[in-house]
């Protein structure tokens, strides 16, 4: 993109088998390095999705995202929305009512992420289980869940 002696760049999400100029799978900014200040805007949501899934920002993206601090986002959510959302897909998949599921995540610190877990009163009992072994089951899980992401997590169910 830009002219001769304007340069000007999109940021987007590319295969890596794709040519460097060649079809991309999404845009998610752009950046314009002559004006003053420089010109950086990215779309912080798709970033940290496309980030979430696994892609690999070249150098000098990552220096842009680092610079609007959408990399510190991504550390300080390291492993809470994964577990969150893991959460949050089987207690619906238990309840008789889905909508009224409600997963917070806490950090007390990086390395350890407590989530609150909260359903409709007459669900409760499907979410723990005849003797707690359903909730045990769920929060094994997550322990496994956790250590792939490198974090200690607790399941708190309100």
């Amino acid at each position: 993109m830009g002219a001769r002696n304007k340069p000007s760049y999109r940021v987007v999400v590319a295969d890596t088998r794709s040519a460097r100029d060649g079809a991309y799978i999404e845009k998610i900014g752009h950046y314009d390095p002559l004006t003053d200040p420089e010109t950086v805007v990215i779309d912080e949501e798709k970033a940290l999705k496309w980030l979430q899934h696994g892609a690999q920002p070249s150098e000098a993206v990552a220096r842009l995202l680092s610079k609007l601090g959408i990399t510190e986002r991504l550390e300080a959510d390291k492993g809470g929305h994964k577990l969150r959302r893991l959460v949050e897909y089987i207690a619906r998949s238990i309840v008789t009512m889905p909508d009224a599921v409600v997963v917070e995540s806490e950090e007390s610190n990086p390395d350890n992420v407590i989530i609150k877990l909260q359903v409709a009163p007459e669900d409760r009992g499907r979410v723990i289980g005849k003797q707690g072994k359903v909730a045990q089951a769920m929060r094994t899980l997550l322990r496994v869940a956790a250590v792939r992401e490198g974090v200690r997590v607790q399941l708190e169910i309100l």
